[in-house]
């Protein structure tokens, strides 16, 4: 049987999204909140080189987010569609928002059978989507070229960002921040 347990994070004191991931990445943020506050199902991917802030940022989400957040561990992925794991969607997933962290191995494109692509394409744009009613963020290292081409489609794929390094700029504006 599955359960909710509520846990609390430390809250960063004070989190600035464009010190931390450039200017050009405020916009990325206000669609990512309004998408996640919002009623609408879908799925985001945030990927980059390991070390650039997708779970970082993932936390800071869970601060701002008046939606529940539901950490689904990549194994459980595969089984997203099973009977107890959809009960319980339905009884405590409604208008939730889903993460699932290093998901590379459940986003790789088809090869045979792989449930869990087919599970995520069920949630994120089909009926079981739209009984469950909620949002998926996944986060992965590889480059979203290996992703399967399905979970890229318009309307499904509500949004894509690579968290890269920061250029010169930036990193010089963070650094003296983190000197003082």
């Amino acid at each position: 049987t599955l359960d909710l347990k509520s846990v609390e994070l430390p809250k960063a004191s004070s989190f600035d999204v464009s010190l931390n991931y450039g200017d050009s990445f405020i916009a990325t943020d206000q669609a990512i909140k309004k998408f996640i506050n919002s009623k609408d199902t879908g799925l985001i991917l945030l990927h980059g080189i390991p070390g650039t802030g997708k779970s970082h940022y993932i936390k800071h989400l869970l601060g701002e987010s008046s939606n529940r957040m539901v950490y689904i561990p990549t194994q459980m992925a595969r089984v997203l569609s099973s009977p107890g794991l959809l009960q319980f969607m339905l009884d405590n997933g409604k208008n939730s928002v889903l993460i699932i962290e290093d998901a590379e191995e459940i986003l790789m494109e088809r090869q045979g059978d792989n449930s869990a692509v087919s599970n995520l394409l069920n949630i994120t744009d089909g009926i079981l989507g739209d009984a469950i009613g909620c949002k998926i963020i996944c986060t992965f290292n590889v480059d979203k070229a290996k992703i399967d081409r399905a979970l890229l489609r318009k309307g499904r794929l509500k949004l894509s960002h690579e968290f890269g390094k920061l250029c010169i700029h930036d990193s010089t504006r963070l650094l003296e921040t983190l000197e003082h």
